[in-house]
């Protein structure tokens, strides 16, 4: 029986580089990075989603797949700027709103390629990084704070994908130390996992 080579789209943020040793991947890893709470959107300024749509196109449907992986940007930047800035009237906190909002974003691009018989993976956030306000960008959220909008986004992620029936990698409970960081075992630098988390089932 002929072998089948198959191919992984890795799309996404900066966050792709930890799935650059799996066989047959191609990285596409758009600038700037891309948010989720723009994942929707044909005219954001990293067009990803029509980098992502643009490669369902070319893919062979019944032999390649695509891992989406975007997500940590929100919980480690904008979320917490939005909530300040923006407050919501809503039930429970503006941040928990706009984790939906941006989770309701993405469920339209993910249905879009679902629509289109696509093979995808929806790869979860990872744990909170010790890095601080490196982009030096105004209210930057303190410890405490980002490490519960990192637990509450994978939180709501990954009920999203159960409830939807996608296929869900998750990132965040395998490699979480106590306090909601990444274990130092899986630490690349102070954002990012590092290849070693491969070695875990997903």
């Amino acid at each position: 029986m002929q072998e089948i080579n198959m191919t992984t789209y890795v799309m996404g943020d900066s966050h792709t580089r930890m799935f650059s040793q799996l066989d047959g991947v191609v990285i596409v890893k758009t600038e700037p990075a891309p948010t989720m709470f723009n994942s929707h959107n044909k005219n954001s300024s990293s067009k990803f989603y029509n980098i992502i749509m643009e490669t369902a196109d070319k893919m062979d449907k019944y032999k390649d797949r695509m891992i989406l992986v975007c997500g940590e940007i929100d919980a480690r930047i904008h979320i917490y700027h939005k909530h300040i800035t923006m407050p919501v009237q809503c039930l429970g906190t503006s941040i928990e709103w706009y984790i939906a909002e941006a989770t309701s974003h993405y469920e339209q691009t993910l249905k879009e390629l679902e629509d289109k018989g696509t093979n995808f993976l929806v790869c979860g956030i990872p744990p909170a990084g010790k890095q601080g306000n490196f982009y030096k960008v105004p209210n930057y959220a303190d410890d405490n704070q980002r490490t519960e909008i990192y637990r509450m986004f994978h939180k709501q992620l990954k009920q999203f994908c159960y409830n939807k029936g996608y296929t869900f990698i998750d990132v965040y409970t395998p490699f979480s130390d106590s306090k909601g960081f990444i274990k130092e075992k899986y630490i690349e630098d102070e954002v990012h996992l590092n290849v070693r988390f491969q070695a875990i089932p997903w």
